[in-house]
């Protein structure tokens, strides 16, 4: 067994303990295995023998990805309030307990987050938190009615690793889209545009950081970053995703307000002319200047930033 496999194991092992050791006990623990390896019942078998009827252990027959196993973990559930884990994260002792009444305090809400504590593979804490690497305050723009609709189509605040959600929006949000590890970012936006989200500032959850986990959160370089989205065409990918997004939405009967349709379908068409800029300079900058004069890389993203992202960048990035 290799160092990275066990420390992978270690992490599952403790945090499978913190979920357990909840002060409001969870009423099941759904672990869907999809690793090709074979140590992590070995790990959760002591558990599973401490605490029968509560943790059900599900292999897969073949790997699913992270966002269709989370799928189908979500579909196993049978509570009233489902919260995600990953597998290496260290819940505080209450993140249930203050979750669970969050949405009780607010019934109309479909989910609740709260923020996470970022920390190296020894928890040992990086000085910041999960909603600094959001750039999320928890205050909406003052005369806003969208609520935070309008933060979270430039950056998503709420993660699998510190939310919990109402599962009668299964029907809703599943399946999810046949894109690489979307979950978080649809999840996200679902609730948002349809319930809204509740949260707290506390932190909830120690969000770690190590060499082996699948987490693109870290501080890492901008430009790289920027560079790495170019190449993976990252822009294609929010503009199926936001179109998924809307199909789903006009199907489902529900009552969304107009102005949050448009401007989802606004954040949509948004993607799109960005992902069709890797081309000729000449012609990509008359679409640059239309987003320009649009507001849209202000209103979406990063303002100035992506906009040096797609005039400059795109012609290095091959």
């Amino acid at each position: 067994m290799s160092a990275q496999e066990i420390c992978r194991l270690f992490f599952l092992s403790t945090q499978l303990d913190s979920i357990i050791k909840q002060t409001v006990k969870p009423d099941e623990i759904i672990i869907c295995d999809d690793s090709e390896k074979t140590g992590t019942f070995r790990e959760i078998e002591p558990f599973i023998e401490q605490y029968p009827g509560i943790i059900q252990y599900y292999r897969n027959d073949s790997t699913l990805g992270v966002s269709k196993n989370f799928e189908k973990a979500i579909s196993l559930t049978s509570g009233d309030i489902i919260f995600l884990s990953d597998q290496d994260d260290v819940w505080h002792r209450n993140k249930i307990c203050r979750l669970v009444s969050l949405l009780n305090a607010s019934p109309s809400c479909g989910g609740a987050f709260c923020n996470s504590e970022v920390v190296d593979h020894e928890l040992k804490p990086l000085g910041y938190t999960h909603w600094d690497l959001r750039g999320f305050s928890g205050n909406p723009p003052e005369s806003n009615h969208y609520g935070n609709l309008d933060f979270f189509v430039k950056r998503i605040p709420a993660a699998g690793h510190n939310m919990a959600f109402r599962s009668r929006l299964k029907d809703l949000i599943l399946p999810f889209p046949e894109l690489e590890e979307c979950h978080d970012t649809w999840l996200g936006l679902m609730i948002e545009a349809t319930e809204r989200w509740s949260f707290t500032s506390e932190c909830l959850t120690q969000f770690r950081q190590h060499g082996s986990n699948l987490s693109k959160a870290g501080k890492s370089n901008q430009l790289q970053q920027a560079l790495d989205s170019i190449r993976q065409n990252r822009c294609a990918w929010n503009a199926r995703l936001y179109s998924e997004l809307l199909e789903r939405l006009s199907s489902a009967g529900r009552n969304i307000d107009k102005n949050v349709f448009n401007l989802l379908c606004d954040r949509r068409d948004h993607c799109k002319i960005r992902s069709e800029m890797n081309c000729n300079i000449f012609k990509r900058i008359p679409m640059v200047c239309k987003e320009i004069s649009n507001k849209r890389y202000f209103k979406y993203g990063r303002g100035w930033k992506n906009v040096c992202q797609d005039l400059i960048l795109r012609s290095f990035s091959h």
